[in-house]
């Protein structure tokens, strides 16, 4: 008995829970049907209805906003229902039937302009039960229960991950339904038709996680301060090794845009305009985005590609040319994924790429890139500590010092008073 109540001593620390939300791209057979949206299951009412949403993070959102449909919203719109069943989606929620929900008032979308379609819905707000994993907690959400259009599918609702409103983890967290808001990406790759390098991406979203979780050991960088995005500011920015920071205008790292128009593809980098004037000038096969010839993207022009690094608070991050070459297989040729706009952006490559995970927390305005190399240098913690015993140090060798100087002194001052004691004695003779 004592015996096994030290074993649950010793091994309580290092039992980990958490949960998990496991996300994908929608894959039908040989087809990946949907490119820029993640998929997740959750259960809403009671009992609990499962319904597959689509999950959005960053600010590149839709207009339409959040929402979840009603099944009532079935046989209104014929294109929408058509690209529904595409999408295979055959379960809605059923607002009538769960005898938790709550209507809170009514609900009117805004209006999508994205692609011309101006597409509007209605319904009610709502608050339901909402259940993922082991964790039950409230939901308020807008139903949408009339399409007045739609031409794009959407599942069975969206749900956005951003920083400036709450998300499923700030609601549970305030709902003290779990530990902590923070929640980790861990991102994956499927190959789906290798002929024409079709790729399935996966994510788990891991949640309620311990204080003595492993993900909390790598080092917390801070954000942009006043920022309506998950940022990093880059302290350094190097071209194969060579210090052009000073050249760099737009210097903030995107960490959390990764489902938008751009799609999910791993290859698709964004940097500064700046720097990209620079690399398209010094490198002019870069500014075609296509380098013929180059089966595989193994060529002699793509030998001779940069390499950027950025140095951020506490990471250090690599964009070299297999991050942003891309091959096209059907006509040997090789497509440079290299874009320019106002920050950095490659999230999805460290997500999906490189087996990097990402742990983002509001509440210490702050990310952790789990598998990134970190900055070697001493925490400000530790100097504050150190300093003053560093002071003490010098402050005792100076008093040593001085004490020894003083004695010397006094031996060369004895030593000269007993010689010139003996030069009198001598004279005296």
């Amino acid at each position: 008995m004592i015996r096994l109540l030290f074993l649950i001593a010793v091994l309580a620390p290092q039992i980990i829970c958490f949960e998990i939300i496991n996300v994908s791209t929608l894959v039908n057979g040989q087809n990946v049907i949907d490119t820029h949206s993640l998929l997740a299951n959750i259960n809403l009412g009671t009992p609990p209805q499962d319904i597959q949403v689509m999950l959005y993070f960053g600010n590149d959102l839709p207009n339409l906003g959040q929402f979840i449909f009603d099944k009532s919203v079935q046989g209104q719109y014929s294109t929408f229902d058509i690209l529904q069943e595409v999408f295979k989606i055959k379960s809605y929620y059923d607002l009538n039937s769960s005898s938790t929900s709550q209507i809170k008032g009514n609900y009117e979308s805004n209006q999508e302009q994205k692609g011309g379609y101006g597409e509007r819905m209605h319904g009610k707000y709502v608050q339901d039960i909402m259940q993922i994993g082991k964790i039950k907690f409230n939901y308020q959400f807008a139903c949408s229960q009339q399409i007045v259009r739609l031409n794009q599918p959407y599942s069975g609702g969206l749900i956005f991950f951003q920083k400036t409103e709450d998300n499923i983890f700030d609601l549970m967290y305030k709902q003290k339904a779990i530990k902590t808001a923070d929640y980790v990406l861990q991102g994956s790759t499927q190959i789906i038709d290798q002929n024409y390098n079709v790729i399935g991406h996966n994510l788990k979203i891991i949640f309620d996680l311990e204080s003595n979780s492993k993900y909390y050991n790598s080092p917390s960088n801070q954000l942009v301060a006043n920022s309506d995005l998950f940022q990093m500011y880059c302290y350094g920015i190097y071209l194969d090794g060579e210090d052009i920071s000073d050249k760099i205008k737009y210097r903030k790292v995107q960490v959390d845009q990764f489902t938008n128009s751009w799609s999910l593809s791993s290859k698709y980098i964004k940097i500064p305009s700046d720097l990209y004037l620079i690399i398209t000038t010094k490198y002019q096969q870069l500014s075609s985005q296509i380098i013929f010839n180059c089966n595989k993207c193994q060529c002699k022009e793509t030998q001779k590609l940069p390499v950027i690094t950025l140095i951020t608070q506490e990471y250090k991050l690599t964009i070299d040319p297999s991050s942003y070459l891309d091959e096209i297989s059907f006509d040997g040729s090789c497509q440079v994924n290299l874009f320019q706009d106002t920050y950095f952006n490659f999230a999805s490559n460290l997500l999906f790429n490189r087996n990097i995970q990402i742990m983002y927390s509001k509440q210490s305005n702050s990310v952790r890139l789990i598998g990134a190399d970190t900055i070697k240098h001493m925490n400000i913690e530790a100097i504050k500590y150190i300093f003053p015993i560093f002071t003490a140090l010098i402050l005792a060798g100076l008093l040593f010092t001085i004490s020894w100087s003083i004695y010397q002194i006094r031996n060369i001052k004895l030593e000269y008073i007993k010689l010139k004691e003996k030069l009198n004695i001598s004279l005296k003779l």
